[in-house]
């Protein structure tokens, strides 16, 4: 019966330590953005089209951006 009641404990116990943030690194940095697409409307051929994405750092570490890439 003691042994029984050990397993299930330790399943309970490895149930619970899953589902919660212990195991998380919390000074992580988390890139974030409002806005997820931009959309130009008709443009003429060869106007020029300049669009900014504000980019927000959620987390608790510096953000390093080292490449952007279009679409």
């Amino acid at each position: 019966m003691k042994n029984r009641l050990f397993i299930i404990l330790i399943f309970i116990l490895a149930v619970f330590w899953g589902s919660t943030s212990w195991g998380q690194d919390k000074t992580a940095p988390e890139i974030f953005f409002k806005e997820k697409a931009f959309t130009a409307d008709e443009v003429v051929e060869g106007t020029y089209i300049e669009h900014t994405y504000p980019v927000y750092n959620r987390g608790n570490a510096l953000l390093k951006i080292r490449k952007v890439s279009p679409g």
